[in-house]
C-alpha cells in the first residue's frame, strides 16, 4: 500500500509545495489520499468530517495538534515538517526503516492469526450445521418438568390440604 502511495504522491502539484499555507497542504493530502473525499479522510484518520472541512473550507481554520498526530500516525511516511512548514518533499524517501518493517511484520502475524481463527469458526458453524438436528429434542428435554406433566395427566394430583400440604405419595391420593 505505501510503495503505491509513494508513487502516486510523488507528482505533487507544485502550487502547494513550499509556498502554500497549510489549509492548502491539507487539500493536496485530502486529493492525494482520499480522492478528494474531505469525509473519507476524516474517516481514515478517526475523527469527525466538520473538523477537516473547517480547516480546508471556509473557515480556514488552523488544525489542533491532536488532528496533526492522527494524521502523522495514519501515514507515517507523510513528511510532517512538509505538512507543518511546506519546507522538503510531501513524503519522507519511503526507505524501509526497521520500525517499519517491525510493524509490517506484526500485521503480517496478525493477519495469519485473523485468517486462521476464520477457518476455525468455519468450520464450527459446519460443525453446528451438522450437529444440529440433536440439538432439537434436547432442547425439548430440558423443559420437561416431571410436576408439570404429572399434572396434565392426573389433573388435581397432588392433593393439599387447606394449610398447602401435600396429602399423598406420588401416584396415590390421600
Amino acid at each position: 500500500m505505501y510503495a503505491q502511495l509513494l508513487t502516486d504522491m510523488q507528482a505533487t502539484d507544485q502550487q502547494f509545495l513550499g509556498n502554500g499555507s497549510i489549509h492548502e497542504r491539507m487539500s493536496l493530502l485530502i486529493k492525494r489520499l482520499a480522492e478528494g473525499n474531505a469525509r473519507k479522510f476524516a474517516r481514515e484518520i478517526g475523527t469527525e468530517s466538520g473538523v477537516i472541512a473547517h480547516i480546508v473550507g471556509g473557515r480556514m481554520s488552523k488544525p489542533s495538534f491532536q488532528l496533526l498526530t492522527l494524521i502523522a500516525n495514519r501515514y507515517p511516511l507523510l513528511n510532517t515538517k512538509w505538512l507543518l512548514t511546506g519546507e522538503g518533499e510531501m513524503l519522507l524517501d519511503g526507505k524501509p526503516t526497521p520500525e517499519l518493517d517491525e510493524a509490517y511484520e506484526k500485521l503480517r502475524e496478525k493477519e495469519e492469526l485473523i485468517d486462521t481463527l476464520l477457518e476455525q469458526l468455519q468450520k464450527e458453524r459446519k460443525r453446528n450445521q451438522q450437529l444440529e438436528p440433536f440439538r432439537k429434542p434436547t432442547a425439548v428435554l430440558g423443559k420437561y418438568n416431571p410436576l408439570r406433566q404429572a399434572r396434565i395427566l392426573r389433573p388435581g394430583w397432588p392433593k393439599r390440604s387447606k394449610t398447602g400440604a401435600v396429602l399423598g405419595a406420588v401416584g396415590m391420593a390421600a
